[in-house]
């Protein structure tokens, strides 16, 4: 860890701050604590050999693994070329006279091929010099005590604040070495305490020696000398040598220049060794290509890497000056550690049960925020020069990831996990075998998956059971593997999930189950969920709630992509403890998900014989017309169910607290699932996360599928006090085809004025217009083959005037579909929220015209009204038998 950071950066660190360089030295240390701590946490809970380029690529992803590890190599190779320099200054006063490059590439051309020998006595005559230095330096130090002159210090910040952090970043890299016990976690005893304790310990260690001897430094040596050492204009690259004559004589400066020698040799060693396991392991992880990965069977080291990093280590030496290699070595070794910042952040709030550290960084998460935001303060006051050099690195990075890392590299990292999947939505059978193989069954009505950490597993397999009406249920237990883990490790027998596997069966033989108990390992939990449904054709997934409070501050929501993915009904159980349901209480709202929520708690209440108890909540000083429609709304939801029900009222101004308050007189809550999460949503949660956390009995959320939008529930038993016709609310002029337009915005702005004309202008076409936006809000109304069904409850729509129209457009058009799919196809449904079985029934007879008719086919042909609408009443006498 000591080496050209004490023995040559002070004289150049000194010529950009003045002697309270000192404080700078200090004000570094303080601004790696940061890092230190969050790769103490990161050690623990990934006790791997790789140290940081496996947390980032673990973490980020490949492509910041690529950037991370290509940053990370140039940091340490660069460190160890700053080195050779500095051997050569020190040389220099052994020998006075000789070439300080020549002598730098000579050295390192001796180093590169003993890297190459692996000769291993090197390692013990590091730790010996190591040692006798630490010793020597704190020696110097005492004896200096002596002769300070604190008259020395009266120039102060020499060069102002600006000055002071330039030069706190420009030795920041002298604190590189304080986490490398990490790198080597594997070989570590007891990680759990000797990891983070280590770490520590060195920061402490290394930052009182840096900080003692540079105040001892400034104090003996004016600043003059160090910045223009013999009025030669150049700082002085041998401080330490001039410290030791000023207070020993020359003969002990003599001895201190052969420490030094010693000391840079080995640490350039030790640097060309640490540097070139980074294309090493990127080779092993396919994001460099596969020569730099070889090892020479002789000697059993990476000799393509070595040669690499020495050629570059050369390079830098040549045509780089010595501030130069120091400074862009630091700005290299700044971003990576606010990188680690990063990653504690994403881990602790996305990775999932696998990621449990036994030490944990403390103040989370203001101890990352002051870690990245001091990283950015110290970057920013390196100068353009290194803020270049980085954009290079990140450019290089994104180009070697883009035609090499791309085509090879399978992991994804936490953090690509949580974004968008689109390769999940193609063809994935493949992806399937090598998942699960063929332990699956064939099929099965429902699926619940285990994590292990579930409040009650067999609750939940209960909730699944009533859920699959005596049909068969598949319970999988999923073991969630980082991506540093073998495999192997992770399918290797089990007593947890052999215990819950007797648990489950247990359950099921007590109950008349019928039921299938697997077991799977994976990397990536999204993916084989999905996976699963897919195969098993299920019907729903059932999983438990992660709602509840973390150690981390935002929102947890593991689901993240598969919520609004699955290709089936999904419910989220969050388990209070309640063994036996009794009421039921049902808070259905008009929107994508109203008959899932209540046939579902229809068939709930049948099957525990329980009471449904239907929220319908006024507002204080609603209007009359506005809180009769949500009445007629709910009795109209009352009517469809065979179970007993009935309203409970509700008042207040704010109808969550309202409903999170009733919720202590019933067994089970059961909603509809959250609408699409903002940004915002996603980070801290919506208003029905909290209250699904906060309730005080058991919740059941539902969400279907956008393709199965209101198939749930059986229409033909729906009592309508007429005869329904679908021409009776779809008269032949509501037919808009072959338009011209291009954006959703302006088609709904066409639809929101024709049916203003259809109320007779009683409603504004801004408020159509808004209550179609709103309902797009809560799920996008594309449901595939090119066809969208947009839909709205308008408060003010007289009862029994419920309308339908069908717009085509000349081209699809970009809709905002989750699958990105263009859509040309467009069924308009505005009513009021009294005419809800109205509603269902309109939308249930177009899913059947669009599903098991030619009816799209028709329309898209369709020159003419007439041509449109006669089609629709064939269609129509098809699927009614007529």
């Amino acid at each position: 860890m000591l080496g050209s950071g004490i023995f040559v950066l002070p004289g150049l660190a000194a010529a950009k701050t003045g002697p309270m360089v000192w404080l700078a030295y200090l004000a570094a240390g303080l601004c790696v604590l940061p890092a230190a701590l969050s790769k103490s946490e990161l050690a623990t809970a990934m006790p791997t050999s790789g140290g940081t380029y496996v947390y980032l690529e673990r973490t980020f992803g490949p492509l910041a693994g690529t950037v991370s590890g290509l940053g990370l190599w140039l940091s340490l190779l660069l460190k160890s070329a700053f080195a050779l320099l500095g051997f050569s200054a020190y040389l220099s006063v052994l020998s006075p006279g000789i070439p300080p490059k020549p002598v730098a590439l000579a050295l390192l051309a001796a180093i590169t091929l003993l890297n190459i020998m692996g000769v291993s006595v090197i390692s013990k005559m590091q730790k010996i010099v190591v040692g006798v230095v630490i010793v020597a330096l704190i020696a110097l130090a005492l004896l200096g005590l002596r002769t300070m002159d604190t008259e020395l210090l009266a120039g102060g910040f020499a060069q102002g604040t600006h000055g002071f952090i330039a030069a706190a970043a420009f030795v920041y890299v002298s604190y590189a070495g304080v986490t490398k016990v990490a790198a080597i976690a594997e070989e570590v005893k007891n990680p759990d305490r000797n990891l983070p304790l280590g770490i520590l310990i060195s920061w402490v260690s290394v930052m009182s020696i840096y900080v003692f001897v540079v105040l001892v430094l400034v104090t003996n040596v004016p600043t003059e000398q160090l910045t223009n050492y013999n009025g030669t204009g150049k700082p002085d690259l041998h401080p330490i040598y001039t410290l030791t004559v000023i207070i020993a004589g020359k003969t002990a400066g003599t001895v201190a220049a052969v420490l030094a020698v010693l000391t840079m040799v080995s640490m350039a060693i030790a640097g060309l060794l640490a540097a070139s396991r980074f294309p090493f392991a990127m080779s092993r992880d396919n994001l460099l290509p596969q020569k730099l990965r070889e090892v020479n069977q002789r000697f059993m080291t990476p000799v393509w890497c070595i040669l690499l990093t020495s050629t570059v280590m050369a390079i830098s030496i040549l045509f780089l000056p010595v501030e130069q290699i120091a400074k862009l070595a630091s700005a290299f070794m700044i971003l990576a550690f606010m990188f680690i910042c990063g990653t504690v952040f994403v881990l602790r709030e996305y990775a999932g049960t696998w990621y449990q550290p036994r030490f944990r960084a403390p103040l989370y998460p203001l101890t990352q925020i002051v870690g990245i935001v001091l990283g950015l303060t110290l970057l920013s006051a390196m100068g353009l020069t290194s803020l270049a050099a980085i954009a290079g690195i990140v450019l290089l990075g994104a180009l070697s990831y883009a035609f090499y890392g791309r085509k090879y590299a399978s992991q994804r990292g936490v953090f690509g996990k949580m974004g968008k999947r689109r390769e999940l939505l193609g063809d994935n059978e493949a992806a399937i075998a090598q998942t699960l193989g063929e332990q699956l069954p064939a099929e099965a009505a429902v699926v619940v998956p285990l994590f292990g950490n579930e409040r009650s597993a067999e609750t939940l397999v209960e909730m699944g059971a009533a859920l699959a009406h005596g049909r068969k249920l598949e319970v999988l237990h999923v073991t969630p593997v980082p991506e540093q883990m073998y495999m192997a490790d992770a399918l290797a027998d089990d007593n947890q999930s052999n215990a819950l596997r007797r648990r489950i069966h247990t359950m099921a033989d007590e109950e008349d189950v019928q039921l299938e108990y697997d077991t799977t390992a994976t990397r990536d939990v999204v993916h084989t969920i999905h996976d699963v449904a897919n195969r098993l054709h299920c019907e729903w997934v059932v999983m438990e709630s992660s709602h509840k409070r973390h150690r981390g501050i935002t929102f947890q929501n593991p689901l993240g992509w598969l919520q609004d993915h699955l290709p089936c009904n999904l419910a989220v159980f969050k388990d209070a403890g309640v063994r036996y349901i009794r009421q039921i209480l049902v808070w259905a709202e008009p929107g994508p998900h109203d008959s899932l929520v209540v046939a579902t708690a229809d068939h709930l209440a049948k099957i525990y014989g329980a009471e449904l108890n239907f929220v319908c909540f006024i507002q204080d000083n609603e209007e009359a017309h506005s809180s009769q429609a949500r009445a007629d709304y709910v009795g109209q939801l009352i009517d469809m169910c065979e179970a007993p029900s009935k309203a409970v009222m509700l008042h207040g101004t704010d109808e969550l607290a309202a409903i999170e308050k009733a919720t202590q007189d019933d067994d089970l809550l059961i909603m509809g699932a959250p609408p699409d999460r903002s940004f915002i949503g996603r980070w801290f949660g919506t208003p029905k996360d909290k209250l699904t956390r906060d309730a005080s009995c058991s919740v059941l959320w539902l969400k279907t599928p956008r393709t199965q939008t209101h198939e749930s529930f059986d229409v033909s038993n729906i009592t309508v006090e007429r005869e329904f016709h679908l021409f009776d609310h779809l008269p032949a002029d509501n037919f808009h085809l072959q338009l011209k337009t291009s954006k959703k915005e302006e088609l709904f702005r066409m639809a929101a004025d024709y049916f203003a004309k259809q109320y007779g202008d009683d409603i504004s076409p801004i408020i159509i217009s808004t209550a179609l936006w709103e309902r797009e809000q809560l799920q996008n109304t594309s449901v595939g083959k090119g066809v969208a069904m947009p839909h709205a409850t308008l408060a003010r729509a007289p009862a029994g005037k419920s309308c339908v129209a069908i717009f085509s457009t000349e081209k699809p058009i970009d809709y905002g579909a989750p699958d990105k799919q263009k859509c040309d196809i467009f069924f308009f449904t505005i009513g009021p929220s009294s005419d809800r079985t109205i509603h269902l029934k309109i939308l249930a007879e177009i899913s059947k015209l669009s599903l098991k008719t030619t009816l799209l086919g028709d329309i898209r042909a369709a020159k003419t009204s007439e041509e449109a609408t006669a089609a629709t009443h064939r269609c129509l006498d098809q699927i009614h038998g007529v």
